[in-house]
């Protein structure tokens, strides 16, 4: 294991992914948008940008009559009574009793994962002492399947994993306030599988913290970060990716990460 990156996830995230799933690096954001509400927030950049014309419907008929390519946006999700929407604060993300989540602009029904294949989710994660919960989650649209998270644990912050009409899964390694963590979270439909890992090194696939074996029989059309409580936490430099080794690369191949990754995850800050 090693000691977090400035990677944070922020927000919720919602991803189209089933035309994707040859691919490597699916989308990341770094964030560097101005400063103020995050919704409507986009780069031309970055990703999670699909054409139809590789995907299906629900019913299984093929969309290849239809030629459209958009790019998802920032959009909030939830605020809790008096909270502002989330924010962007110096090219991080921020969320305090609220979430927020990118669209890839299709109709649901172009922009599922479509219960097959790895989705592997990563973010940098860092919170200020008095936020109750943070999480990354897996939407099915309106259904929340995942989760990976930290939250209040036998006296104590730890960092769990959450499967719907399951029991939660708590670790035993605390999430300390102030410290940035890498939060890595892995969907593998084909293997029935849900893992999380924090601070993994590039050799850690095979050592996840967590592991729920099954897997919820859901599409995910998104992936969402939000938290509560009386501070903010902050998030920055997400990804979305079919493989580990996009979400955690060696170093020595890190001059070889593709620019979409590597230029928009590993900036230097002022």
């Amino acid at each position: 294991m090693r000691n977090g990156t400035n990677l944070a996830l922020a927000g919720l995230l919602s991803v189209g992914l089933a035309g994707m799933a040859n691919a490597a690096i699916i989308g990341t954001d770094a964030f560097n948008y101005a400063n103020g509400d995050l919704a409507g927030k986009a780069s031309t950049t970055d990703g999670w940008a699909f054409d139809t014309r590789s995907n299906h419907n629900p019913d299984g008929t093929n969309t290849n009559d239809l030629v459209k390519v958009k790019l998802g946006v920032w959009a909030n999700d939830y605020v809790a009574g008096g909270a502002v929407n989330t924010q962007v604060v110096n090219n991080q993300a921020q969320t305090q009793n609220n979430t927020a989540k990118r669209f890839t602009g299709f109709a649901w029904q172009y922009a599922p994962f479509d219960k097959q294949g790895k989705l592997f989710v990563a973010v940098d994660m860092n919170y200020a002492a008095g936020a109750s919960w943070m999480g990354l989650s897996a939407l099915d649209y309106g259904a929340e399947p995942v989760k990976f998270a930290a939250g209040d644990h036998n006296g104590q912050k730890v960092f769990s994993l959450e499967v719907r009409g399951q029991p939660t899964q708590y670790s035993s390694l605390s999430a300390l306030a102030g410290t940035t963590y890498r939060v890595v979270g892995l969907l593998d439909f084909d293997n029935s599988k849900v893992k999380m890992w924090v601070n993994p090194s590039a050799g850690d696939e095979n050592s996840p913290l967590l592991t729920y074996n099954g897997i919820p029989d859901n599409w995910v059309a998104s992936v969402r970060i939000g938290s509560g409580g009386s501070t903010p936490v902050t998030w920055d430099n997400l990804m979305a990716t079919t493989t580990f080794a996009e979400v955690v690369p060696e170093p020595t191949a890190l001059s070889f990460v593709g620019a979409a990754g590597l230029l928009a995850l590993r900036r230097r800050r002022a």
